[in-house]
């Protein structure tokens, strides 16, 4: 099964913006006005607040086949 892990795909200058779960590929967004410590502390909990659907983590699986 592939591994919940949090990737950030696209950065403000050196502050996180977007961002991934590897694993069901729901993406998160931070607000533009935060700073870096806000920023990244905010998608991590909304990343650690979220449930991988199984639905989801099954559709994932195959693509990676």
């Amino acid at each position: 099964m592939l591994e919940r892990r949090l990737s950030v795909l696209k950065y403000l200058g050196k502050t996180p913006f977007f961002a991934t779960c590897e694993r069901c590929h729901i993406k998160f967004f931070t607000a533009r006005e935060l700073k870096l410590v806000e920023a990244e502390q905010n998608m991590q909990e909304k990343f650690d607040s979220h449930k991988c659907r199984p639905d989801d983590v099954g559709q994932v699986a195959a693509w990676k086949k």
